[in-house]
């Protein structure tokens, strides 16, 4: 589960997310892991890195692998659970949930003013008579 601050949840996840990715080595393991799920041996192997270092990189905490604890050795696998939380908070905006069909009169309006996540237009002023 992706744990997010109430009055800054994009950019808490966000930090997470890029925190996940922080080193190459991830981000290496983590490309490996989307093909499927590998022991801390087979990585090594595979991508050059000492075992060491991407059992560190595999360890919980951050989220973005888990690890399937009835396999022997251990074998790993990017969490679905995670990435789909982190998708959700990331890409729910205006734009989005007006795509997506949202229903509530803020997201509709709040959406016409965004272009390929962008706003296009200022909403125009009203000026009560």
């Amino acid at each position: 589960m992706v744990r997010v601050t109430p009055s800054f949840p994009e950019q808490s996840v966000l930090l997470v997310f890029f925190k996940a990715l922080s080193e190459p080595a991830r981000i290496r393991i983590a490309g490996r892991l989307a093909t499927g799920a590998a022991s801390v041996t087979t990585l090594a192997a595979e991508l050059a890195i000492a075992p060491r270092d991407c059992a560190r990189h595999v360890a919980p905490g951050l989220g973005l692998v888990s690890e399937d604890a009835g396999s022997r050795p251990p074998r790993y696998q990017l969490s679905g659970q995670w990435l789909r939380d982190v998708s959700r908070v990331l890409l729910d905006s205006p734009r989005s949930r007006a795509l997506n069909g949202a229903t509530d009169d803020r997201s509709r309006i709040l959406a016409a003013f965004f272009v390929m996540a962008a706003y296009s237009r200022f909403p125009a002023a009203t000026r009560a008579s």
